[in-house]
């Protein structure tokens, strides 16, 4: 026997025959007749009654209990707790949908029961398809609302995750949603953003015009953000109007994306090409300057030179003071055009043939060797010939700079420089065992930018890293073609 506020009953039996098809319910009326008249009615409509309860305590602990799939609950319940207080408890601890079931129909109760969000009213008195009628409402609405929730939950999770930042308003323009994005943009707590009007979180500044931007209207496109605290953040984004049956909106749903790096990039990638323009212009100037080095003064002082040699030889057995300064004047010359073919190998340094860049980096490693006095050797490992003249160009440049910066900031007492290839790539190596590099060096500077862009310019790439052993290695790759 169970006790309900005092009224025996019976056990509550299941249902030997059910079909599987009923719901658990529970019932909670303080009046016996009622509650047996509801429970008999519940078990020809195929329900299973979980339990009998009689006031709002029991109703709370059946509930906990039995986790039914609704509640039947009248209103008004003896002793201390109604039953739309319990109901209210109901709907805060447990996701369970009431139907209230009562004789008392005056606004003044519907009002305070509505408060509770109940899943319908059944009554007094009623038959059992009015009970069938309430009880299927109830369930289809509840199952309806978990939907919802479920879709909001997701909806809610997606936008706080995702990168852009998104605001959501009212009618009014008061915030009723806000993502982790659109708070570190606004500069604020997202929590504490919510309830005030977005215009007093921030403001929307046309970048052309520097007039203020409604955002109460839809606009797409660039913008100044600027949050409470004055600070400015260039934007894309869109506002868009939420949309009823009715003519007015309902509010408004802001999307945003802070475009400070985006800028950043794109200013870079237009100094690095225009870095490159110059870069690629310089080298071109420098080889015609060179070639007219090479193929016009060059040419020119030869054929003075030989002039002059013939002139000092018909005075050799003439006067002397002419003689010797025929000899000055040739071994001037001499001078002069060494110097021009010096300038020429300088602004010239591969010559044109296959072998020219191994001819070249083998040079440039003598001279590393003789002038400072440091230990540079160059390893043809592949026997790699380049036969394009600007890939060679490019490949030697960035082994000059290479071994200049370790020359001039890693006080090597050693560097190697190698040039080998597998397969379709190539590979450039210089490396010193100096006091290596440092991180941020290894970033930015050191003609590093320039040595990055001449390796892009062949297809290639530019790696820099510290040797195990000390010192730096620079590691240039690039296409090859063993044809």
């Amino acid at each position: 026997m169970r006790r309900f506020g005092g009224f025996e009953e019976k056990e509550v039996e299941k249902s030997e025959d059910r079909s599987g098809k009923g719901y658990r319910i529970l019932v909670v009326e303080d009046d016996a007749v009622t509650s047996l008249f509801l429970h008999d009615m519940l078990r020809r409509l195929d329900h299973d009654v979980v339990a009998l309860a009689s006031t709002g305590g029991e109703a709370i602990r059946w509930a906990e209990a039995e986790q039914p799939d609704v509640i039947l609950m009248d209103i008004w319940l003896a002793g201390p707790m109604s039953g739309i207080e319990a109901a209210g408890q109901i709907r805060q601890r447990l996701d369970i949908p009431v139907v209230f079931v009562t004789a008392h129909s005056d606004e003044s109760t519907l009002r305070q029961a509505q408060a509770t969000q109940p899943y319908g009213f059944v009554l007094k008195p009623f038959d059992q398809n009015d009970l069938r009628v309430a009880i299927e409402i109830a369930l289809h609405k509840h199952r309806i609302d978990a939907q919802l929730r479920r879709s909001e939950q997701r909806f809610a999770t997606t936008l706080k995750a995702i990168g852009e930042a998104v605001i959501s308003t009212d009618a009014r323009g008061v915030v009723d949603f806000m993502n982790g994005a659109a708070a570190a943009l606004a500069g604020v707590a997202a929590g504490e953003a919510i309830g005030k009007p977005v215009a007093s979180l921030l403001k929307l500044v046309d970048p052309a015009s520097q007039q203020p931007l409604a955002v109460d209207q839809a606009w797409n496109g660039e913008a100044v953000l600027v949050d409470g605290t004055g600070r400015e953040v260039p934007i894309v984004g869109s506002l868009a109007n939420i949309s009823t049956d009715r003519t007015e909106a309902a509010g408004q749903v802001m999307v945003l994306r802070d475009i400070t790096e985006h800028r950043r990039m794109v200013e870079l990638r237009e100094r690095q090409r225009i870095e490159e323009i110059i870069a690629e212009v310089s080298e071109a100037e420098r080889r015609r300057f060179g070639q007219d080095l090479h193929d016009g003064l060059g040419q020119m002082l030869t054929g003075v030179a030989f002039l002059c040699k013939t002139l000092e030889q018909k005075l050799a057995g003439k006067s002397q003071q002419e003689s010797d300064e025929a000899k000055t004047i040739s071994k001037l010359l001499g001078e002069a055009l060494e110097t021009a073919r010096e300038l020429a190998r300088g602004l010239l340094p591969v010559p044109a043939q296959a072998d020219g860049l191994v001819l070249a980096l083998k040079s440039l490693a003598d001279q590393i060797t003789s002038q400072f006095q440091i230990e540079c050797e160059f390893l043809d490992a592949s026997s790699v010939r380049i036969s394009d003249p600007g890939t060679a160009n490019h490949l030697f440049r960035i082994a000059q700079e290479a071994v200049n910066n370790a020359v001039k900031h890693a006080s090597p007492q050693r560097i190697d420089i190698c040039l080998q290839a597998a397969d379709a790539t190539g590979c450039l190596t210089i490396k010193d065992n100096g006091r290596g590099i440092s991180s941020a060096a290894s970033g930015r500077g050191s003609g590093l930018d320039i040595m990055r862009h001449r390796a892009a310019a062949i297809g290639g790439s530019l790696r820099v890293s510290a040797d195990p052993g000390g010192g730096t290695v620079m590691t240039c790759f690039f296409p090859f073609n063993h044809d």
